[in-house]
């Protein structure tokens, strides 16, 4: 997959930037001899134009690249934030009210008592059926 994706970054440059040996790129020579005979009439001010062209544009799709990876590893990081905090928020909620009347206001302290009444059961479930998770 990555040498097909190599080759048509090699063509793209070729095809712009004109060079005469494509070879040492790793190209094959059938792949790149209808590419040669359609650039090789390029004039050196075409040639400096075309290698600011062609290298602008590889640093393009290598950021695009980068970019596109980046927002697929932090996507799910932070839809799993965001889950979770709901989460603490909605448990929270059960118990948060007692707390209130109490005077006392600590984010998460009803999430914290939940669980606290809720790992007790859990555990002897799991005690009582011998399964991990039923």
């Amino acid at each position: 997959m990555w040498q097909k994706e190599r080759e048509r970054e090699v063509e793209r440059l070729i095809s712009i930037v004109g060079d005469r040996n494509p070879n040492s790129y790793g190209v094959s020579k059938s792949y790149t001899s209808t590419t040669l005979s359609a650039s090789s009439c390029s004039s050196s001010s075409s040639y400096q134009h075309s290698s600011k062209e062609a290298i602008s544009k590889v640093i393009r799709s290598w950021a695009s690249r980068k970019f596109m990876t980046g927002c697929v590893i932090l996507l799910p990081i932070a839809i799993t934030f965001y889950i979770t905090w709901w989460f603490i928020h909605f448990m929270d909620g059960f118990f948060s009210p007692i707390y209130t009347q109490l005077g006392i206001h600590i984010f998460g302290l009803g999430f914290v008592t939940s669980i606290t009444f809720h790992l007790p059961s859990w555990c002897f479930d799991v005690l009582m059926d011998g399964n991990f998770c039923s």
